[in-house]
């Protein structure tokens, strides 16, 4: 009789054991269910940047071409990712010579280094609509943490039925930290993404 209850441990540890693989497979499976892959609308998304020029006035350029998926978890955001990729030779400054001297090695070197891009490592939501993300910046070849700021800005059906999404997400970084060193404009950058995408 004494040794029933080593027995029963026994068996429940076996049980446990056993069923745990089951239980994780199931759990990574309702999470999976619960998130909704989107792709970013490139023709109703912006990229916008801002430097200081000669330490004088903000200037701002952008970038015509970005492309990327959100996997959005609405109930809990923290399942939730972010993938944005932008082209370097999409910079678009309102100026040719100047679009040519940013692309250039000065700068972004795009012949070498096409695309840059952002992936979200972390996200927790403070209310909802504001949510704190941690994530990966590459530019230039160059891949380091950013803080980003996103403000969710919409979440429809459309008239043609399909899941849209909307937000807007701030962050700076340093660009001397990616190697981006050419002169005549500020260290510090400015982001600004705002993004539509698609449910698929």
């Amino acid at each position: 009789m004494k040794f029933r209850p080593l027995i029963l441990l026994a068996g429940l540890t076996l049980a446990a054991l056993v069923l745990s693989p089951v239980l994780r497979a199931q759990s990574e499976t309702q999470v999976e269910e619960a998130v909704q892959v989107f792709k970013v609308d490139g023709g109703h998304s912006s990229v916008l940047f801002r430097v200081i020029h000669m330490g004088v006035a903000p200037f701002w350029g952008t970038f015509n071409e970005v492309d990327g998926e959100v996997h959005l978890d609405a109930e809990t955001p923290t399942n939730s990712k972010i993938m944005v990729t932008v082209k370097a030779d999409s910079v678009d400054t309102r100026n040719s010579g100047r679009d040519r001297h940013v692309k250039s090695a000065d700068f972004l070197d795009a012949e070498n280094h096409p695309d840059l891009k952002f992936e979200s490592t972390t996200i927790v939501s403070s209310d909802g609509k504001i949510w704190n993300v941690k994530g990966v910046l590459t530019a230039r070849g160059k891949s380091l943490p950013v803080d980003v700021k996103v403000m969710v800005t919409g979440n429809i059906t459309d008239r043609g039925g399909n899941h849209r999404v909307g937000a807007e997400a701030e962050f700076t970084f340093n660009r001397q930290d990616f190697g981006i060193a050419g002169g005549g404009v500020s260290d510090e950058v400015k982001v600004i993404v705002a993004l539509e995408a698609i449910g698929v």
